[in-house]
């Protein structure tokens, strides 16, 4: 005995449209369209939210055109699971003219004996020295690296985070 099965392509309403968006992870809406799901973008606050583009912050900072001019760095962190190290964040440090990045992982209490480190390294490799220095407003950005600043004399800015 041969059984057939039919397919039939079934369009769902609206209550039934978002348990469906959102049981497909919130996918575009051609892949909804294409699964007889009606779709309508601005329904969903998640979908609206994660399709939204931001701005650039247009004309912030110069555009660096010499290497060191510009630093731009930031703590990535906690990560989970944390390594075998225990070291669970990691120090990203981006040279805006170069586009040099240095990324290095390490524990919470590190990162400033780390960024000196580097620092020293890329003012050597470079034979100049740092002029701006960029960061967040993060909590591990603290007093040690203003003292810094004013004592090898580059400027150091908190940026919006």
């Amino acid at each position: 005995m041969i059984s057939t099965y039919s397919i039939s392509t079934t369009l769902f309403t609206s209550s039934e449209k978002t348990p469906w968006n959102d049981r497909l992870g919130h996918t575009c809406p051609s892949v909804l369209k294409l699964l007889g799901i009606e779709t309508d973008k601005n329904n969903c606050l998640i979908c609206k939210t994660r399709k939204s583009h931001k701005l650039p912050f247009n004309n912030y900072f110069e555009k660096a055109l010499n290497t060191l001019d510009c630093v731009h760095m930031d703590i990535v962190g906690p990560i989970t699971p944390p390594l075998v190290s225990s070291n669970c964040y990691f120090l990203t440090i981006i040279d805006q003219a170069l586009s040099l990045k240095i990324m290095k992982v390490l524990k919470k209490t590190d990162v400033f004996p780390n960024f000196c480190i580097a620092k020293k390294e890329m003012e050597k490799l470079q034979k100049k020295t740092l002029k701006w220095l960029v960061t967040d407003r993060g909590e591990l950005f603290n007093h040690n690296f203003r003292k810094l600043s004013r004592n090898c004399g580059y400027t150091y800015i908190m940026a919006p985070p």
